[in-house]
């Protein structure tokens, strides 16, 4: 679904990190305990702690989506056929295509770099 911005009708413009969630259901909390991590918890983390807990959930399936604060907000009114745009900065691998499409599904147009 594509939302287009037209002349007359409130758009909202966010700008911030683009962000890709990575959501796990953890069947119990003995990984967690064994990272330091709280259960229920968002935790927000560098690329050597990323690689430490995809290695320790690797048989654990996983869900992916766009995430931040500015991008969830803008994701949000997009898929509620509010027109949104977002801004921000992304790279060239995997984790980019997940936000961008994630976005993009959800009608937001995006001004990345």
């Amino acid at each position: 679904m594509k939302t287009k911005f037209m002349k007359n009708k409130p758009a909202v413009l966010g700008i911030g990190n683009a962000l890709v969630d990575i959501l796990m259901n953890i069947p119990d909390n003995e990984i967690l305990e064994q990272l330091g991590l709280a259960p229920g918890s968002m935790t927000l983390v560098d690329e050597s702690e990323a690689v430490l807990i995809l290695d320790k959930t690797k048989n654990i399936s996983r869900d992916m989506a766009s995430g931040g604060s500015s991008a969830n907000t803008i994701h949000g009114l997009a898929a509620l056929g509010l027109p949104a745009g977002f801004i921000g900065s992304v790279g060239q691998d995997a984790l980019a295509g997940v936000f961008r499409s994630s976005m993009e599904e959800a009608g937001c147009r995006l001004f990345l770099q």
